[in-house]
């Protein structure tokens, strides 16, 4: 194992699907498409990232909604937020514990900028992003979006 792998392996990460409610059958999760390939790849994804010393894994999920997504905390339902997934996130290189965190929006266009890390962010059906999200993540989605529809 390299030295930049044997430092990165325990780093943890959260990440936050916000979703909103189209109608009683029809669910939207918020993904986010990367800057740069450095950021996460070039696929859409969750957004996310570490966890800073000292913050929860919550307080992380929200920090990194609100640089990744532009997510405004007064936007969100608090009575729906839960825990999604928690796992290990593997690739080629390294694996790190990994927490997803969901939760609805009162409204799906009530939200601020994003960060230069973020090239564009979009409303995805389960489906979609199973067709254009990054491969790592496919099977956390799905997990998360059967919380969301069976809440």
């Amino acid at each position: 194992m390299k030295i930049f792998e044997m430092e990165n392996a325990n780093i943890k990460k959260a990440g936050f699907i916000p979703y909103y409610k189209k109608d009683e059958n029809d669910f939207y999760m918020l993904f986010v498409k990367s800057s740069n390939p450095i950021y996460g790849g070039k696929d859409w994804m969750i957004a996310k990232g570490h966890i800073d010393e000292g913050e929860t894994e919550f307080q992380a999920a929200i920090r990194e909604a609100k640089e990744e997504c532009g997510l405004k905390e007064s936007n969100l339902m608090q009575d729906t937020i839960q825990l999604g997934w928690k796992g290990i996130l593997s690739n080629s290189r390294r694996s790190c514990p990994f927490s997803v965190y969901i939760g609805q929006v009162k409204d799906y266009e009530d939200f601020n900028s994003t960060d230069f890390e973020i090239s564009d962010v979009r409303w995805m059906s389960n489906e979609e992003f199973q067709r254009f999200g990054t491969l790592r993540q496919k099977h956390i989605v799905s997990i998360c979006w059967e919380k969301i529809v069976n809440s």
